[in-house]
């Protein structure tokens, strides 16, 4: 048995070339949409707070990367002193996975309910996940999602 340096074949070599590079140039994969329908939603703000509610998300347009939705949260405090819808536009950008809504409207049920901006991330389009919010009008928090029904 002789020792010395192993030979790396040239055929395994350039298979691992073309492996290590195919990806090399490509565009990202596009992230999956937050699906249309009925969001189960969770959240917290910096009061102390703690809130659940539903997320009732429409999708309404599509361009390039960008995905453009409507809808609206009811909230209602775990203490129920505070629940109402806030409605929104926003979009989900298919190249980053971010979703971002505009407060626009309020409607108090109980209490005094206000508006404000918020980001979170998608996965596989039935989970929203690190969101936040702010703004003027709103107390900040995070919030998260899981999509329910389609209706």
């Amino acid at each position: 048995m002789r020792r010395g340096r192993a030979m790396v074949s040239p055929v395994v070599a350039a298979a691992f070339f073309v492996l290590a590079f195919s990806a090399y140039g490509q565009p990202a994969r596009a992230w999956t949409a937050p699906k249309t329908g009925v969001w189960a939603v969770t959240a917290n703000d910096e009061e102390g707070i703690k809130w659940s509610g539903r997320l009732h998300l429409e999708r309404r347009s599509a361009r390039g990367p960008r995905i453009g939705y409507s809808g609206y949260f009811y909230w209602i405090s775990a203490d129920r002193s505070t629940s109402g819808n806030e409605y929104f536009r926003g979009s989900f950008d298919r190249s980053s996975g971010k979703l971002r809504l505009h407060g626009y409207k309020a409607r108090s049920v109980r209490g005094e309910l206000g508006t404000g901006d918020y980001k979170a991330s998608g996965l596989h389009g039935r989970k929203l996940f690190h969101g936040t919010w702010g703004g003027q009008d709103a107390v900040p928090g995070t919030w998260s999602a899981a999509w329910k029904s389609s209706r």
